[in-house]
């Protein structure tokens, strides 16, 4: 059965359900937690500290290899200056210390996007409950985020992700 996917302006076919060991049981138990997703059928995982369960799975289930569409966390891309930047505005309109995370935050709050994010830290669960007090993004800045996010697919790999995965062919001025 075909997995189903959306096209991504840069070509990439993402399956449209995911699945994550960021949180909960799946965080402690990550390989095992891959093993069941995989093997249910699902080809779209979100992992940072679980990758390697995710080249066990594909090897252990006859899986052919990169069939299986990784996400992990970016950096930002190539939004990251701006929002970088509204960050800076927010934060001296403010006095609140707003951050590029936060900032993305009120882009899909502008966009009336439902954000939902993990998070057992108190540090970054007082942050993100900040940021619903923050002033929305101006119209010029919601449409700078999106263009640029529309230019390009971005997922961040850090070294180990190119061992058992290919970098991902991003331009190199961003």
């Amino acid at each position: 059965m075909a997995v189903p996917s959306i096209k991504l302006n840069d070509g990439t076919s993402v399956p449209l359900i995911a699945w994550g060991n960021g949180t909960g049981d799946a965080k402690k138990t990550a390989f095992e937690s891959g093993q069941y997703a995989v093997k249910a059928g699902l080809r779209h995982i979100d992992t940072a500290q679980g990758y390697e369960s995710l080249v066990k799975a594909e090897k252990d289930n006859g899986i052919e290899p990169n069939s299986i569409y990784l996400t992990t966390n970016s950096d930002g891309g190539p939004i990251k200056p701006v929002l970088e930047r509204v960050a800076a505005r927010l934060s001296k309109e403010t006095g609140e210390d707003v951050d590029a995370a936060m900032a993305l935050l009120l882009w899909t709050r502008a966009k009336k996007v439902v954000a939902v994010t993990a998070s057992g830290n108190e540090g970054r669960i007082a942050k993100l409950a900040r940021t619903q007090d923050l002033p929305d993004l101006t119209a010029d800045e919601v449409s700078e985020i999106e263009e640029l996010g529309r230019k390009i697919h971005f997922r961040a790999y850090d070294e180990h992700m190119c061992v058992d995965f290919p970098a991902p062919a991003l331009p190199k001025d961003l």
